[in-house]
């Protein structure tokens, strides 16, 4: 690449046990990771405080800043005007949130919805993770919006892609939350469905950070405990041995700006059942089987296939989220970059 930078990364986290500190970590001789820390406090006098120490790090630590990079609006867009205002450089505000989503966006309050459209406004360069995005983006100002999506780390590659088990259980897979949204509940009632056509001969896993009391019960409610298995956060690190473990992923969702998992599921060559959502929304490329959100009948159906034929993507799916490799994705931004600053 023609463009050379050297990259700061400065964040501000909510951790009372450190709060007023700072931690400064060299990742390498490009890139430098600075986190100042607050204490949750009504007044958010901690957190404006850490503000003003993160500012006063960048105007006298740095050397001269060329560019701000800032990414996620909704809970320091105060903090990225500010530091525009007072480092008087472009800004590139990258969004990856799915707060823009008409429902959500309403219910914020108006003081954040202002702040949001006034940050897409005073932004020299927007980008978004995926066309569903950057639609509801327009919504709410903005001229121009670049689609640049999530990457995958650009090691994987050396990684193969899952090979069917012919004679073994056919392993289902959804990782994600547990909102309304995603309607995890769904793909359990699908499972059920099968359960109750006498196909056993499949396991599904459900990977969730958050708190499951809800879909175990159901789980345990129904009979379903020998078919569904919960696990809880894993590292990222640890996902290629999750998926080599699965033969297809199960996405039930009704809205995703992008969704990350489809794109690792595909890269690993599992056979995918999703809503058309993220990256897929209007895609007719992509290696997958498209499911009606919230229709347990036509998911098991779709399921049911899926375990009678040993269905995978195989190097059809790893081709199709090529594109979101770690180098293309950086090539992307890099090449903004050099807009922005030339």
């Amino acid at each position: 690449m023609s463009f050379q930078y050297q990259i700061t990364v400065i964040s501000l986290e909510k951790n009372s046990e450190k709060s007023d500190l700072v931690e400064v970590s060299e990742i390498n001789e490009n890139l430098k990771e600075v986190r100042f820390y607050y204490s949750n406090s009504i007044l958010k006098l901690s957190k404006i405080a850490a503000h003003k120490r993160a500012l006063e790090f960048a105007k006298t630590q740095l050397d001269r800043i060329h560019l701000l990079h800032v990414n996620v609006g909704l809970t320091n867009w105060w903090h990225f005007l500010k530091f525009k205002k007072a480092l008087k450089i472009p800004m590139l505000y990258s969004e990856h949130g799915s707060f823009y989503l008409y429902q959500n966006f309403r219910d914020l309050s108006i003081y954040n919805r202002l702040s949001l459209k006034k940050l897409l406004k005073s932004s020299d360069c927007v980008t978004a993770v995926s066309e569903v995005l950057v639609s509801e983006m327009k919504k709410n100002g903005g001229n121009e919006i670049y689609i640049i999506g999530n990457s995958l780390p650009e090691k994987w590659s050396e990684l193969p892609v899952v090979k069917p088990d012919n004679n073994g259980t056919y392993n289902f897979l959804h990782i994600s939350t547990v909102d309304r949204l995603k309607n995890p509940i769904g793909i359990l009632k699908a499972a059920l469905i099968l359960k109750e056509k006498h196909i056993n001969n499949f396991q599904l896993t459900v990977l969730s950070e958050e708190e499951t009391v809800e879909l175990k019960t159901f789980v345990e409610s129904n009979n379903l405990v020998e078919n569904v298995r919960f696990l809880g956060a894993h590292k990222h690190d640890q996902l290629p041995d999750i998926y080599f473990q699965h033969d297809c992923f199960i996405l039930n969702s009704n809205y995703e700006t992008f969704s990350i998992v489809l794109a690792e599921a595909l890269f690993f060559g599992l056979h995918v059942l999703s809503t058309k959502v993220g990256f897929l929304t209007n895609s007719s490329l992509a290696p997958f089987d498209e499911i009606e959100f919230n229709n347990p009948s036509s998911l098991a159906l779709k399921m049911e296939e899926a375990i009678k034929k040993k269905k995978h993507s195989g190097n059809a799916g790893r081709k199709f989220v090529k594109q979101f490799s770690e180098n293309q994705i950086i090539q992307q931004y890099t090449d903004l970059y050099e807009k922005l600053i030339n």
